[in-house]
């Protein structure tokens, strides 16, 4: 289990944005510093909170939010300071396109957090992607090492059931238009679950 920031221990101010990276993809990756502590990218335990519901073909999870308020707060705060930060650095990030409104900019953002929904991506075992290989899950009083298998993941999930994520924030990812490698204006958070515990 690496090292995560408990979300009520969580400042949305302490985030660092790093250099613009343009490779294959266009990322600006995420760290967090408060005091002496600095983490090279943003892990965060997330509190219990309900499936609302799972597609074990996309492998998308969303959970509910709802009362939890300090979380939502902190993590809407969190995605506005990001917003605003993309407005300020986009001459910089896209010296030689149009620059975009906020309003446009938060027209493009596929949210992490829709008012009281939190969408996750989650793939099950033997997902075409390999991403869920080494994420770990706890349940019925055992650790296990990779996601639950496409057969019995819709039952891990069950609507109703909660559950508690540790979940990594690499970066802000930026989609580009396939023909002229420009920013489409469409972006997102990029992450990955580290471990899931259910029981």
């Amino acid at each position: 289990m690496e090292w995560t920031i408990p979300i009520q221990a969580f400042e949305p101010k302490y985030v660092g944005i790093g250099s613009f990276q343009s490779s294959s993809k266009q990322l600006v990756p995420l760290s967090y510093q408060a005091g002496p502590f600095r983490f090279s990218s943003l892990n965060l335990l997330l509190p219990t909170l309900n499936v609302k519901s799972y597609d074990p073909p996309t492998g998308r999870l969303v959970l509910s939010m709802s009362g939890n308020t300090m979380t939502q707060s902190k993590i809407n705060h969190f995605q506005e300071l990001l917003l605003s930060n993309i407005a300020n650095l986009q001459d910089q990030w896209f010296p030689n396109e149009p620059k975009k409104e906020l309003k446009d900019i938060r027209k493009g953002f596929q949210p992490f957090l829709d008012t009281t929904n939190l969408y996750l991506y989650c793939p099950s075992a033997g997902h075409s992607s390999g991403s869920g290989h080494d994420i770990q899950y706890y349940s019925k009083g055992v650790w296990s090492h990779g996601a639950p298998a496409a057969s019995s993941a819709a039952q891990f999930f069950e609507v109703g059931k909660p559950i508690r994520i540790a979940i990594r924030i690499y970066g802000l990812s930026f989609h580009q238009h396939t023909m002229t490698g420009m920013w489409t204006g469409k972006f997102r958070l990029q992450h990955k679950l580290l471990a899931i515990y259910a029981d």
